[in-house]
């Protein structure tokens, strides 16, 4: 039977709510699966202190396609085919003049690859999606929509290259919105998001478009959060189901270190989300999605550590179920928020969503 990878990575960020530093080298890894899978990741790539990978998809021929840099002139698109694995060194290293890129989709067009890259002007909040083809060796990019957004933002495209949608999250005068646009500009539908929620990832596969959202918050309020969900809605933005996944229990906890209460809203194991963070494989013949889950829960002794898992969705009908937490370790160097661990002390503990990638 052949395997199918899930890509991880790890940016290996310092969290200034623990007292020491992750290792500093960002990692891209990868499991071999075909309907289930077990052991640890294969190392894909270490690269050097300073790097950020930035995005990455994965084509469905399985070719992986990695943003990475050191800063924001030197970040290059790294190209790796599937074969029963990947090798540790890159097809190719792809660097497109005057593009900064933020973030990649890829679709098939008539048997080759098709990039749509997100770039930024590092002088102002326009945002730019290109696409870029290869003819020979080279490559070319022509700028398919330029809007005005606050950061953060998502985009995917449709796989029909003939009749093209973007899809955009962006946040204008602080509410975010939704929008589909046609190739040429052309908003086509556009609705607003709820406010509660970080949005995470954005993803289009047989027809249908795929949101996530997470709530992570572990504060110094009364209030501490690792929650998530996914959304799917149709084509043209109808909403088909509305947070799936999404855990509405709560616990109530005392300090270790005074009477104080707090409330805690998690996920529940084997169940629903505790951070999603993004899609790692679409596999559109089984109409099922992988999606990186990466949060936080308080064990019995009051101490917070990491709870990571992948996550099967299957995705058949308009209401989509999980199906398994198929790889779950809370230690491995493979995920993004990796060894967080602490004791739950109201006076010292915080955690700074803008430190999670």
């Amino acid at each position: 039977i052949s395997s199918y990878p899930i890509v991880l990575y790890n940016n290996a960020r310092i969290n200034s709510a623990v007292f020491y530093s992750l290792n500093s080298s960002p990692t891209l890894s990868y499991l071999k699966s075909t309907d289930g899978y077990s052991g640890e990741p294969n190392l894909l790539i270490k690269f050097d202190s300073g790097t950020t990978i930035v995005d990455y998809c994965v084509t469905e021929d399985d070719t992986l396609y990695a943003i990475a840099g050191n800063d924001a002139s030197s970040k290059s698109i790294y190209k790796y085919s599937y074969n029963e694995g990947y090798s540790n060194t890159y097809d190719e290293e792809i660097s497109i003049n005057d593009l900064n890129p933020l973030g990649i989709e890829v679709i098939n067009s008539d048997g080759s690859d098709v990039l749509y890259i997100s770039s930024q002007n590092s002088n102002d909040n326009f945002i730019s999606i290109s696409k870029v083809t290869k003819s020979g060796e080279t490559y070319t990019s022509e700028s398919v929509l330029t809007f005005n957004t606050d950061y953060p933002y998502l985009f995917c495209v449709n796989d029909d290259a003939d009749a093209l949608k973007i899809y955009v999250i962006y946040t204008e005068k602080g509410e975010s919105l939704i929008t589909s646009y046609s190739s040429d500009g052309t908003v086509i539908n556009s609705i607003a998001l709820d406010s509660n929620y970080t949005y995470t990832d954005l993803c289009y596969m047989n027809g249908s478009v795929y949101l996530l959202m997470n709530k992570i918050s572990l504060s110094k309020s009364n209030d501490y959060y690792s929650v998530g969900a996914l959304c799917k809605y149709s084509a043209d933005l109808q909403l088909l189901s509305d947070k799936i996944g999404l855990s509405n229990a709560s616990s109530t906890l005392t300090t270790s270190n005074s009477q104080t209460t707090i409330t805690a809203h998690l996920g529940e194991d084997y169940q629903t989300f505790y951070g999603p963070v993004k899609f790692v494989l679409r596999r559109k013949e089984k109409n099922e999605l992988y999606i990186a889950d990466n949060g936080y829960k308080i064990n019995d002794d009051n101490s917070i550590t990491s709870r990571n898992s992948i996550v099967k969705v299957d995705t058949s009908t308009d209401s989509p179920t999980i199906q398994s937490f198929d790889f779950l370790n809370d230690s491995t160097t493979y995920f993004e928020n990796c060894f967080y661990s602490t004791n739950l002390f109201t006076a010292s503990v915080y955690y700074n969503e803008n430190e999670q990638y």
